[in-house]
């Protein structure tokens, strides 16, 4: 007779509280956290946009960006956070929720943003009373004029929510976590699998069939420690093998590469795989193709969402990408060569951008014509 076990599993097993897992549903943040490839792409994404440059800006009478002192509220946003922290913050919950919504929680004299808090998605809700739309945080009322909320994508018409990225990956989270559960209980058990114990001899009954599987799963949770002892009438057979031999470790990256290209960032930077390719990039390659696939739909954004809302015109938030796309010291040098050479940028200016004080003197001048030798000297004679 088999004695074939099933087991539950719970949401305690994953994360050590209370409650159903089915209730929790899978897709939830908390649950897709829990894949690390998830957690990689978000984290990577956002510590990214985070670890740039920003300034305010305004539009010059010669149609270019000048640089404006930071206003009283990008210099402190948030009451909780610090900036950098808060723009973190707001960048990970679009990547999750697919929203990001804030509350302002205080304004300036002109009425202005002075602080905005993000809130959990989830917990902002709506309701349509008389053609007009009612907002909600944990069931309270909130005025709409203190709410700003930026959605990722609504492809569908009517869709008021945007598409969750972690939703829509519900199944292979669920995959994940459950292959995750799987390897926690083969090493904890120290190696011994799931197993089919057969009574060649006779047939048992329930009580005694019990007290044979309670045995070996006595032995399981002992991590080995203690020797499994039956009869000479009882044989077992093992029903899986180890995690790699299941296949776990190749679910696990074809799930990392879905992450992945959902995210739009290299499998091979959440633990997944691409494809076989004869086409070689290089790390700075790699760093511009994140940029222009993953960040810069994020950063692009965030800096419209702030700009139209808590800034008071003709002010703009704008990121600086460069500053976390930096060449190697030899590419770098040579791009300095060759915009100071073709009159695009002073040696100042380059020195500038490279944290370096002025030339004593001449750094200021344009090289013109191009690809001059040298600087033209007073009077125009070289």
């Amino acid at each position: 007779m088999s004695l074939l076990k099933r087991r539950s599993i719970s949401y305690q097993d994953v994360w050590g509280a209370g409650g159903d897992w089915k209730e929790l549903r899978l897709s939830s943040t908390e649950a897709a956290l829990g894949v690390s490839a998830v957690l990689a792409a978000v984290d990577l994404i956002a510590s990214r946009v985070q670890m740039m440059e920003w300034a305010e800006v305004e539009l010059g009478a010669d149609g270019l960006d000048r640089r404006l002192p930071a206003g009283p509220f990008m210099q402190a946003p948030s009451a909780v956070y610090s900036p950098d922290e808060w723009v973190y913050q707001g960048v990970a919950s679009f990547l999750l929720f697919g929203r990001l919504v804030g509350q302002v929680t205080s304004r300036l004299r002109n009425g202005w943003p002075a602080t905005v808090e993000w809130l959990n998605p989830d917990h902002v809700t709506y309701q349509t009373v008389g053609g007009r739309r009612q907002w909600f945080h944990k069931g309270a009322p909130v005025d709409s004029d203190d709410l700003i909320m930026r959605r990722w994508a609504p492809m569908i018409p009517g869709d008021l929510a945007g598409v969750a990225p972690v939703k829509k990956l519900h199944v292979d989270i669920q995959r994940a976590l459950k292959a995750s559960l799987f390897e926690r209980d083969f090493f904890d058990a120290n190696g011994l699998p799931l197993a089919v114990l057969r009574n060649e001899e006779q047939n048992i009954d329930e009580k005694t069939a019990a007290a044979v599987a309670g045995r070996y799963d006595e032995v399981r949770r002992s991590r080995g420690r203690r020797a499994l002892v039956l009869g000479k009438q009882w044989s077992l057979t093992p029903m899986k093998a180890s995690p790699s031999e299941s296949g776990i470790d190749a679910t696990e990256e074809r799930i990392a590469t879905k992450v992945a290209n959902v995210y739009h960032v290299p499998p091979e930077w959440v633990g997944g795989k691409t494809g076989g390719s004869l086409t070689y990039n290089s790390p700075e390659q790699y760093a511009r193709q994140l940029d222009s696939m993953a960040l810069q739909p994020v950063y692009t954004m965030f800096e419209r969402l702030i700009s139209s809302t808590c800034l008071p015109p003709p002010r703009r938030l704008r990121f600086d990408p460069e500053t976390i796309l930096r060449a190697d010291p030899k590419t770098a040098a040579e791009i300095d060569e060759r915009l100071i050479r073709t009159g695009m940028a002073t040696a100042d200016e380059r020195r500038r951008a490279r944290g370096l004080s002025p030339l004593p003197s001449g750094g200021d001048r344009v090289l013109w014509p191009p690809y001059s030798t040298s600087l033209p000297r007073e009077g125009g004679t070289p």
